[in-house]
């Protein structure tokens, strides 16, 4: 999947993506630009950005992964 960068700023409480499993054994997500906006949920419930790093892959575990 491609997310492109959006044209414009998000209405206030707008999200791209409402929070979601992935159903899938494992997501890559390539960094290539700053505008982030990626967070996952820690095992005490609260949500933690992923840091954007420029050119680098973020390896996302999905639901048949988990224990």
């Amino acid at each position: 999947m491609h997310y492109p960068p959006p044209q414009a700023a998000p209405l206030p409480g707008q999200l791209r993506a409402g929070a979601h499993s992935d159903l899938g054994m494992m997501t890559l997500l390539y960094s290539e630009n700053d505008i982030g906006g990626l967070e996952v949920m820690d095992r005490a419930g609260s949500w933690v950005r992923v840091p954007v790093i420029d050119g680098a892959f973020t390896v996302n575990l999905g639901d048949p992964m988990m224990r």
